[in-house]
């Protein structure tokens, strides 16, 4: 009974986390125009979306019978790729019927999420006028208008010429919509618009002869790339604490008028940021996910010790991971020139000593008298971000024996030699004090290396023959006992004697 009761609960708690995950993308049609449409009508559906939609989502535009029901999904009449949209389009078939109670819903892709109805809307079984309108397309898109870079001016605004290739048969009206700003005015055809650093939605009627109608959208894209969002100020990361870093991002109240300013919403929503983090590894990010986050995280798992110079804003920075980031969308393969910004990721500091001539021999052993201890340390990565030196030439140390100091401010280079005056147990210290942002703990363990040295008097060597420790004359032949009256401290180790004739 426990284990059918687990089991239960797994899985309505599995159906409970789904649900609220597919609940934070939504779909909501706002008012749809209640026509007459006639059959090639253009019909727009004005949508707004809440949450981040994935990449590669498409919306696709389903239309009901005449009495509003859907069989299946009902009948695709349109659709809108990307993940950011503020309609989708369709077109009425050749095949409707007459009828008042038509409505639309929509259906996304990635993820799987399904609008509510419209409201109801009639089409007449009659032709129709499509809408036509055209400016600056982008990417031989006939709904999307604009420019893929708005970098390269400083006008407030651009000019933007939208003429009505409709048939003369039909009236045209269209109103444009900051979607920034959230305001609207009524659009002036076959005249330029001056845009503002902005994305709009037009919004078009036309009325035909017959009484049907047509609507149609189209987008204006003619945001500023808005790399100056990302914080790219030199940054250091230390692998010591994970190699982690993050890049904010000023997510502020937008300007579209104001060059100066610095916020991520003056941005296309639209836009893919793919930040290049120069070990290899990419990340694309969407606009939303740079609203919810306010900045951009990354993990480095080895040094940039050896990278090639990296020129940042008339700087060259040796031994840095170069950063790129560089947006994209639906439209443009590009948007702008890109940013580049440059990481310092230093590599841990490992302190160390041994005496010299022993290598790395353990236990640490000495006599009595001058001892001398070299710094074999890695003092980690050098944190000037402009210096071909990779090691960090400007650490320093400190010596300490049993807690006192002995020695202080002392480089790699500078080894300790210590006078040892008693036998015993000596407790010496080696403690990294200076020289990298990554190592700023002194009781950090990677900053210190403390070790235990025995030191014991030197042996002092003596024998007797025949009670004399002086030169003996014996004639032989004749068997001799030497007697082994040495002086020999072992508190440290065990000495044995070698006799040698």
């Amino acid at each position: 009974m426990n284990k059918i009761s687990t089991r239960f609960f797994l899985l309505l708690l599995f159906i409970v986390c789904y649900t609220i995950n597919a609940a934070a993308q939504t779909v909501n049609i706002t008012n749809v125009d209640a026509g007459p449409y006639g059959r090639r009508s253009n019909i727009m559906v004005p949508v707004t979306l809440n949450g981040c939609f994935n990449i590669g989502n498409r919306f696709n535009l389903y239309l009901s019978d005449a009495n509003g029901n859907f069989s299946g999904n009902g009948t695709q009449i349109g659709s809108f790729d990307g993940f950011y949209a503020t309609f989708v389009n369709g077109a009425i078939p050749l095949g409707a019927t007459s009828g008042t109670g038509y409505r639309v819903r929509i259906m996304s892709t990635n993820p799987v999420t399904t609008s509510a109805t419209s409201n109801a809307f009639t089409i007449n079984a009659v032709a129709g006028t499509p809408i036509d309108l055209n400016s600056t397309e982008l990417n031989n898109n006939e709904e999307v208008f604009g420019t893929c870079d708005n970098a390269t001016t400083g006008a407030a605004t651009i000019p933007y010429n939208i003429s009505n290739a409709t048939d003369a048969s039909a009236t045209v009206t269209a109103t444009i919509t900051n979607e920034i700003t959230n305001t609207s005015t009524a659009l002036t055809l076959n005249a330029n618009f001056a845009a503002q650093a902005a994305h709009y939605t037009i919004a078009s009627k036309a009325v035909a002869a017959n009484g049907t109608i047509s609507t149609r959208g189209y987008l204006l894209v003619n945001n500023r790339p808005m790399y100056n969002a990302f914080d790219l100020q030199v940054n250091t990361a230390c692998l010591s604490s994970g190699g982690n870093v993050s890049i904010p991002i000023s997510n502020g109240a937008p300007n579209p008028t104001d060059q100066t300013n610095r916020s991520i919403r003056n941005a296309f929503p639209g836009n893919i940021y793919t930040i290049d983090w120069g070990d290899g590894s990419s990340d694309p990010v969407r606009v939303c996910e740079l609203l919810a986050t306010g900045a951009v995280n990354h993990s480095y798992n080895s040094s940039s010790c050896g990278e090639p110079p990296i020129p940042v804003g008339g700087v060259t920075y040796r031994n840095t991971y170069g950063l790129n980031i560089l947006a994209s969308n639906s439209f443009c393969n590009k948007v702008g020139s890109g940013a580049i910004g440059a990481i310092k990721v230093l590599a841990q500091a490992l302190t160390d000593f041994n005496i010299q001539g022993q290598g790395n021999n353990t236990p640490l052993l000495a006599c009595v008298g001058n001892v001398t201890l070299r710094n074999i340390s890695d003092p980690g990565d050098n944190p000037n971000l402009t210096s071909t030196s990779c090691k960090n030439p400007d650490a320093r140390y400190n010596w300490y024996v049993n807690g006192q100091p002995v020695a202080t401010n002392r480089t790699l280079a500078q080894n300790l030699t210590f006078p040892f005056t008693a036998p015993g147990s000596y407790t010496v210290r080696l403690e990294l004090i200076s020289g990298s942002p990554c190592q700023s703990d002194p009781n950090d363990p990677t900053n210190f290396m403390e070790k235990t040295i025995c030191v014991q008097n030197p042996p002092d060597p003596n024998f007797t023959i025949q009670g004399q420790n002086t030169a003996v004359t014996i004639c032989g032949p004749q068997t001799i006992t030497p007697v082994n009256t040495s002086t020999v401290d072992q508190s440290c180790q065990a000495v044995t004697a070698l006799w040698t004739v």
